[in-house]
């Protein structure tokens, strides 16, 4: 995340509360916790999204 950051992109990444830390560390500015907060419903006004996972439910 930290090249997106520097490209000036705002950085938010998703994770459970005992890897927030870790997210925030490699970068995000912004975490949301996926298995309180929906995470469509969280994020909006997005210009771009990389998806690493994948699924149908992503």
């Amino acid at each position: 995340y930290k090249r997106q950051r520097w490209k000036g992109a705002h950085v938010t990444g998703t994770a459970s509360a005992a890897n927030a830390d870790f997210v925030r560390s490699a970068g995000a500015e912004t975490v949301v916790d996926y298995t309180t907060t929906a995470v469509e419903k969280a994020v909006h006004d997005m210009d771009l999204v990389f998806d690493t996972v994948g699924a149908k439910t992503a």
